[in-house]
């Protein structure tokens, strides 16, 4: 208690005690110290609140900052200074106004997520004069200028995620590379969409609640989203190499094309699937292959059945091409160039493709193949159930513009990843949830990056 309250305490308990008249007058000025004193305590309370939320703002922002410029593990300390501006801009200067930005990267022992890993921290640490709280005799935590003050405090800490694979790899530059019109049954959950263009994403639910969408040229309302400048090459374009060579020939007339007139002769018999079909390695059909009824595939051992159709697309009518349990499958197309000819190099009708990629060998969670030598006959409109696909692997179509507005499925284990050149997704268009939990059962790498994300854990 300072001097003066007690004086003033002393005063007034005289004061009534000298007489009887005057009891309320002299009940108020014993009352009006404590009354003054929460005024006080309120007022500068309050204040300190403020400091401390700005604080929080400055902090969370500034760790936010130092975990994705990420270079400390490297040695270097750009992620320090990084983290200052931020702070700075949020008005806490380092060294400024009695304002302290400490900047870090070591194990936390405490937090879990930082237990056995660095994370980044930022604590901000701002000191002010008392003043009003002084009536009551609060003296304070710190000296101020030789005086009396207050230390207000607030810490952020951030861990950088290694972003490990991408269920979506769209691979143009330009300026469609990745996009969402409208998409309420859109499900991206558990997804990392990468572009190496712009991406955009409008209407309802236009991000699927994707984990993050990373581009290379521009962002229209994609969350959450980071830039990469660096576009990412084709990690599978090798694999091509693997694609057996074509048996059928370079002439038009060995590539055997669907009826489109009356007067057009019917596709050979060997272009027709059905029933239950057994076989090891590798099954070339040249020209298009029609189904003329539901197709079971299955292995009696040895290699993956892989069926690579050669010029011509895989027609499911309104059938089923499936593979057994315990036989994963790659479908392939290719085929030589050809002057003036150009056949479809797609799974057509509205029939369902259920199929599970190999789980090792050759073609080890590659579902379905397009030659990256191919430029036309490509593209993919995927509309309603035209076909249904319920897929387990990976759907490589590099120099596909793909467009879904119908839903893809899986079949059986939860992996699934599509390379495109690009993607347009509308309507009722979906891709399941939880897409690559399984992707190692599945026998398949996804395709990958360095990118990282980051987020607050304290």
């Amino acid at each position: 208690m300072t001097p003066l309250v007690r004086s003033i305490i002393q005063w007034s308990i005289g004061w009534l005690l000298g007489g009887h008249k005057g009891n309320i007058g002299a009940l108020t000025a014993i009352l009006i110290i404590p009354l003054a004193g929460a005024f006080a305590l309120g007022t500068e309370g309050a204040s300190w609140f403020l400091i401390n939320r700005a604080e929080q703002n400055a902090a969370d922002a500034a760790v936010l900052a130092a975990a994705a410029n990420d270079d400390a593990a490297n040695g270097a300390t750009g992620y320090i200074s990084e983290a200052k501006a931020v702070a700075s801009r949020y008005g806490f200067t380092d060294g400024a106004d009695n304002t302290v930005v400490a900047v870090g990267f070591a194990p936390i022992a405490s937090l879990p997520a930082c237990a056995t890993s660095s994370c980044y921290t930022v604590a901000i640490t701002k000191n002010t004069p008392l003043f009003l709280s002084r009536i009551v005799g609060y003296v304070g935590n710190v000296t101020v200028g030789g005086e009396a003050g207050q230390s207000i405090q607030a810490r952020a800490v951030a861990s950088p995620i290694s972003i490990n694979s991408y269920c979506i790899l769209s691979l143009s530059s330009g300026a469609n590379s990745f996009q969402v019109n409208g998409g309420p049954k859109t499900d991206f959950a558990g997804c990392v969409i990468r572009a190496d263009g712009s991406v955009t994403c409008n209407g309802t639910n236009a991000n699927g609640g994707a984990t993050l969408i990373v581009y290379t040229g521009s962002n229209s309302k994609c969350t959450p989203d980071q830039s990469d400048p660096t576009p990412t090459a084709d990690p599978y374009a090798a694999q091509n190499s693997k694609i057996p060579a074509n048996p059928c020939g370079n002439a038009v007339s060995n590539f055997p094309q669907e009826p489109v007139k009356k007067t057009d002769p019917p596709l050979p018999a060997a272009n027709k699937l059905s029933g239950a079909l057994s076989w090891t390695g590798n099954k070339f059909i040249c020209g298009d292959a029609q189904l003329t009824g539901n197709v079971q595939v299955s292995s009696p051992g040895g290699a993956s059945p892989v069926l690579i159709i050669e010029n011509g697309k895989l027609d499911l009518g309104n059938f089923t091409l499936q593979t057994a349990a315990g036989t994963g499958m790659t479908i392939i197309f290719t085929g030589p160039p050809i002057s003036g000819f150009f056949p479809s190099h797609i799974p057509t009708g509205t029939g369902t493709l259920q199929i599970a990629a190999p789980t090792s060998g050759a073609w080890s969670g590659d579902a379905m193949w397009q030659d990256n030598a191919l430029t036309s006959g490509v593209d993919i409109s995927y509309s309603g159930s035209n076909p249904t696909w319920d897929i387990t692997g990976l759907v490589y179509v590099p120099k596909a513009n793909v467009t879904i507005t119908g839903a893809i499925g899986k079949d059986g284990l939860s992996c699934f990843a599509l390379v495109d050149y690009t993607l347009y997704l509308s309507g009722t268009g979906a891709i399941f949830a939880d897409p690559q939990s399984q992707c190692r059962q599945a026998g398949l790498n996804p395709p990958s990056g360095p990118v990282t994300r980051q987020t607050l854990v304290f």
